[in-house]
């Protein structure tokens, strides 16, 4: 195979807070496209962390011909990139000690099931007809953004990845549907809700089904402790790329070497679990229907609260 076409859109750009920007893509193939971001360590000592990094961007949205291919949160793109390609999204973090330490944030938008794949990906389009636009939020450590577009030079992708995120507000415990507004077969799905099931065993989203025309398809049900497993299985360090932190005691009866508080994962990323349908990553298991199927998830809800919901479509362009 050829080697690739790597693409330097914009180079160590010095971000402003709360501004929009909007870049043209390459008119080439494009399995993924990076968004580096670097910082600096704000303050010696001070805990810069996966939030406050994920928080410097608060929408990324990939539009062709009009058409919203990935819609999401930076939040969102890094759980779901890390979900379909195993983990390639990191917070890269030196000493915090001191402000000269400086820390990388490495997303990207996987358009392709794999990467540098020929078959999936978006096809080079006309000038001005894929626009990258994103939203920048509160900024900590100074961050500058770098982006990359990179494809494989023979690509000839008729199926690209397709993730725009739902939301949905459940108001009341019970039966609650989700519609899903699909336009093509889902490789995945990813779901989050905001109680944690670390701290309570009750959950928007403590069983879920998927439904086509009110019939169950596929799912006819899984818990939410379940769907860790299911979460794993598709993706083995998932919740690994969640922060960590050592608790030392500081009390006046420490011991040294003692055994205590040791490691402890942020749970806000354990918020999130999703399903994994294209395990063999060459769309030969897909959750299918037809077009103008109604498709729904039914969650079994024992605690109210906002849900939300990224499908992963293998959608038709070319």
């Amino acid at each position: 195979m050829p080697a690739p076409n790597i693409v330097r859109i914009v180079d160590q750009f010095s971000l402003t807070a709360n501004t929009e920007y909007t870049y043209e893509l390459p008119q080439i193939p494009l399995s993924h496209i990076h968004l580096t971001l670097a910082f600096t360590q704000p303050t010696a000592n001070a805990d810069f962390n996966l939030d406050t990094a994920l928080g410097s961007i608060t929408r990324i949205n990939l539009l062709v011909r009009g058409v919203s291919i990935v819609d999401l949160t930076a939040e969102e793109l890094f759980v779901m990139t890390n979900f379909l390609w195993k983990g390639v999204g990191q917070l890269l973090r030196r000493s915090q000690a001191a402000t000269s330490s400086r820390h990388y944030l490495t997303l990207l938008i996987p358009l392709a099931r794999k990467p540098y794949d020929l078959n999936t990906g978006l096809p080079a389009m006309e000038r001005g007809q894929s626009l990258l636009y994103f939203r920048t939020g509160t900024l900590t450590g100074s961050p500058k953004l770098t982006i990359v577009a990179a494809g494989a030079q023979d690509a000839n992708p008729r199926v690209v990845m397709r993730s725009v995120r739902t939301v949905k507000s459940i108001t009341a415990t019970g039966d609650n549907d989700i519609d899903l507004a699909l336009a093509a077969p889902l490789v995945g799905i990813l779901l989050r809700d905001g109680a944690s099931p670390f701290t309570a065993d009750t959950s928007p989203i403590k069983t879920i089904k998927l439904l086509v025309n009110s019939r169950e398809q596929g799912i006819s049900a899984i818990n939410r402790e379940t769907l860790f497993a299911e979460t794993i299985i598709a993706s083995k360090d998932f919740y690994l790329d969640s922060n960590h932190f050592h608790i030392e005691n500081l009390a006046a009866a420490y011991t040294q070497n003692a055994v205590t508080l040791q490691q402890a994962l942020a749970d806000y990323l354990l918020n999130w679990v999703g399903i994994l349908f294209d395990h063999n990553e060459d769309l030969s298991n897909l959750f299918e229907f037809n077009p103008g199927d109604k498709v729904q998830i039914r969650a079994s809800s024992t605690a109210t609260g906002e849900v939300r919901v990224i499908p992963i479509e293998a959608f038709p362009i070319g």
